[in-house]
Order: C-alpha cells, then sequence, then structure tokens
C-alpha cells in the first residue's frame, strides 16, 4: 500500500508538471513572439534575421503583399526627410549617383538598391531608375550624371557621405541622400521607400 501511495503522489507531481507546462507553452510564445511580430502604423511587421518583413496591400486589394527593408522603422522614424518623397512616383526616370572618387563601398549600391525595388518595381510604382556616377570612371562603365544634368521629368538622387547632415535634402532637382556612413544611406533609403509605401 505505501508504494501506490508514493506512486500516487509521483503521478500526480508528473500531471501538475504537466498541466504548468501546457500553460506555459502559449504564455511564453505570446511573449517570445512580441519581437518578432509587432505592428507599425497598422502595418504588420515581421522581425527577420537582417531586416523587416512588412505586410502591404496594393492598390486596396484583398490579397496581402510583403516587402522587406534591412532597417527597423521604429529606429529611422527621426530621419530627416526634407522634401515630399511622394513627387517620385510621378517622374519619367529617376538617375541615382555616386561620386567614384569617394570609393563607396556595397552598402551604398544597397542603398541605391533599396530605393529602386521600391520605385523600379512593376508592382509598385514603376519609374525606372538608372544607376550612374557622378564623374567617369577607369573600373566600372557607367553614364555620367550630376546634378545639373537633373530636370524635374528626371531628377538625379546623389547618395554621398556627409560629416554634417542626415537625411534627404533636395536642391532644385537633385536629391542628396547624406549620412555619416554608409549604413546611414542605407538606413535613409528605407526611409524613403517605407514613406512612399506610405508606411511613414
Amino acid at each position: 500500500m505505501k508504494i501506490d501511495k508514493q506512486l500516487l503522489i509521483v503521478f500526480g507531481i508528473l500531471i501538475g508538471l504537466l498541466i504548468i507546462l501546457i500553460i506555459s507553452i502559449p504564455l511564453y510564445s505570446s511573449y517570445k513572439n512580441r519581437d518578432v511580430y509587432f505592428d507599425y502604423n497598422g502595418f504588420e511587421v515581421n522581425t527577420l534575421d537582417g531586416g523587416f518583413k512588412f505586410k502591404i496591400f496594393i492598390n486596396e486589394r484583398q490579397t496581402a503583399n510583403y516587402v522587406n527593408f534591412l532597417s527597423d522603422p521604429r529606429v529611422i522614424e527621426n530621419i530627416t526627410l526634407s522634401t515630399d518623397v511622394s513627387t517620385l512616383k510621378d517622374v519619367q526616370e529617376l538617375f541615382t549617383v555616386i561620386t567614384p572618387a569617394h570609393n563607396l563601398g556595397s552598402e551604398a549600391a544597397v542603398a541605391i538598391f533599396e530605393v529602386e525595388k521600391i520605385l523600379d518595381n512593376p508592382a509598385l510604382f514603376t519609374v525606372p531608375v538608372t544607376a550612374a556616377f557622378t564623374a567617369p570612371s577607369e573600373r566600372i562603365n557607367l553614364t555620367v550624371v550630376t546634378c545639373q544634368d537633373a530636370t524635374p521629368e528626371k531628377p538625379v538622387m546623389w547618395f554621398k557621405l556627409s560629416d554634417t547632415r542626415m537625411g534627404m535634402f533636395k536642391e532644385q532637382n537633385c536629391y542628396l541622400v547624406e549620412g555619416q556612413t554608409e549604413k546611414d544611406l542605407i538606413k535613409i533609403a528605407d526611409k524613403i521607400g517605407m514613406t512612399l509605401l506610405g508606411i511613414m
């Protein structure tokens, strides 16, 4: 009989532990998902390794689409965009340029791509985006375009480093994307893309 009581006690403890485990799994899961999914201005955002996936609806369609950005919108919301970026949706072509002598690396190219994937996207705005240099390069043969060549229909977006400014600034038909590091250029480009999509 003593063995039966001990078995009942052990069995009762195991059932108690099992109940605690069953209750705690959903609680832990919702706690853990708090940082994986969040709402930003009415958009569902999923945190990914190395980026963020936004659930968007294009042209009032019922089916969701997803677009990825590298930057957390909560971190970049205070970056300055000194002009209305929505005007970029209506241009005939956008030239994205860097200066070859500045030796910008792959992160500057990523920043340019972040803008291009939104504007030059058949599901979104279909604005042709053309990469160019502000001066000839011995290593890469690209079109040379400067802010002096910019027109209202074919503006220039110049990505460059700056010790004094961070954000996007407009001078006539030239959009200056300036940050202290190339990572800053990616953040600014992501803010431009999110703003174009109405996320910000």
